[in-house]
């Protein structure tokens, strides 16, 4: 049996006593560790790195066991990425929860130069709030239980690891509590227990807060061979959970979170195969405007994509497409539009894939003082300067998706007022600037995460809101 971490009830638990003895003098005070407890640190990265997470767990269990240790956010961080990295959810969020405790009650807590550890503990935990719920599970008297089935498996590639590893996680928590029954923090979906698909949602993170309790089956007769039959369809890339959620949806039985996720699921295939039926068109129209603009003539690959993109969508013709758009490639994007752009109005779309919560995406025309930002999971900031004095609008942006699943994002702009559309959701127009530019106008893009990428990224003329 491998190594597993305190569970979360008892870390609540030392967290208390611990507490209790600490001090008020430093709370909170971003820091760095002593020579001693870097050391350690160091050693306890280093073995984590490797691969050896058995080893690297009892070296941080080691540090949390001294003074400094135990109020350290370095401390716990580690030892919850442990457990993440195990697909043990449930053990990770009582690592994080503990240090979210110790930010609040300890008078001599840690968090990092610069809350560098503490912010990280935070956002972690802001992600499982967003992406798990804790379920009880009862086990059979007889029998080896089936596991839960994600079916289908989350599109966000870090949830359908956690999903996939849940017959494990399973299997390692009966063993510690061999008659049940037993918590699972499972990323929210829809799942097979036994020949019921239930639908998993909510944000319960505490034992009394758990909805109903699931009852496994044994692993026997057609129950079992109901499981390998599913897990076939998976494994070839379908999915029986969606053909039954299909049905439900026609019957107008399926949970409303079940609808929302089924049709969250269509737009993000349909958006993902109209990209690689255009891919082909738009990677020859982009190297044909390459072209153009090495050459230096610029007017004829306006006059190119004007033609090629005619009757688009605001009644202007495409200026540039992009088929896809690294972070590393966002400063070239933003000159060649400065190089070409000469319309002060403009409609700008694309999707986008961002990795997660502290993935920040900007747009600035600094010639006009003016910035759009999309961070913190959805978080929308549109600033600019107009007569009136400055612009600041915040909006929280309610259907952004993280992970594996992209957004369509549209920007209008007519020289002065700015609109914003994300997933269906519009925000403004809003007066941002004091005049309409005249002439070349710079663009600055940024991505804070090098996974996230732009897509059917393209720029055409706008008549006006």
């Amino acid at each position: 049996m491998r190594s597993r971490p305190i569970r979360p009830l008892i870390v609540t638990v030392l967290c208390a006593l611990m507490l209790a003895i600490a001090g008020p003098a430093e709370a909170g005070r971003g820091r760095g560790a002593s020579p001693e407890l870097q050391r350690g640190l160091g050693e306890a990265w280093a073995v984590f790195d490797s691969g050896s997470y058995t080893r690297a767990e009892a070296l941080y269990s080691a540090l949390l066991s001294t003074d400094e240790g135990r109020d350290h956010a370095e401390v716990y961080y580690g030892l919850a990425l442990i457990a993440w990295e195990k697909r043990d959810a449930l053990a990770a969020r009582g690592w994080l929860w503990a240090a979210h405790r110790g930010m609040l009650e300890s008078g001599s807590w840690n968090p990092g130069v610069g809350q560098r550890w503490q912010r990280r503990i935070e956002e972690r935990l802001g992600f499982i709030q967003a992406n798990f719920t804790l379920r009880k599970v009862l086990v059979p008297a007889k029998g080896v239980p089936i596991p839960p089935l994600a079916d289908p498996v989350p599109r966000d590639p870090v949830l359908a690891g956690f999903a996939t590893a849940v017959p494990e996680v399973l299997h390692e928590t009966l063993e510690d509590v061999p008659d049940g029954p037993v918590f699972l923090l499972l990323p929210n979906g829809s799942w097979w227990v036994g020949d019921r698909l239930e639908w998993h949602d909510g944000g319960a993170m505490e034992p009394t807060e758990a909805g109903e309790a699931w009852q496994l089956v044994g692993d026997k007769g057609a129950q079992a061979e109901q499981h390998e039959e599913r897990l076939s369809e998976l494994a070839a890339g379908g999915s029986l959970g969606r053909r039954l959620i299909g049905k439900l949806m026609i019957a107008r039985r399926a949970p409303g979170g079940m609808v929302a996720a089924e049709l969250r699921r269509r737009k993000a295939e349909n958006l993902a195969a109209e990209y690689a039926r255009r891919k082909p068109q738009l990677e020859a129209m982009r190297a044909r405007q390459r072209a153009l603009l090495d050459a230096g003539r610029n007017a004829d690959a306006e006059r190119l994509a004007t033609k090629s993109h005619a009757g688009a969508a605001g009644g202007g013709g495409t200026l540039l497409t992009w088929d896809e758009v690294t972070a590393a490639e966002l400063s070239g994007v933003a000159q060649k539009l400065g190089e070409v752009w000469t319309e002060a109005a403009w409609h700008m779309r694309y999707a986008v894939v961002i990795p997660d919560k502290a993935t920040r995406w900007t747009l600035e025309l600094p010639d006009l003082g003016v910035s759009l930002t999309i961070g913190k999971g959805g978080e929308l900031l549109i600033q600019g300067t107009t007569g009136e004095g400055k612009t600041r609008l915040k909006e929280s942006l309610l259907r952004w998706h993280l992970g594996g699943r992209p957004n369509k994002v549209d920007v209008w702009f007519d020289g002065v007022r700015l609109k914003v559309g994300a997933n269906g959701q519009e925000v403004g127009p809003v007066e941002v600037a004091r005049a309409s530019p005249s002439g070349a106008t710079r663009w600055r893009f940024s991505v804070s995460d090098k996974g996230a990428l732009m897509f059917d990224l393209r720029v055409e003329g706008f008549d006006g809101f």
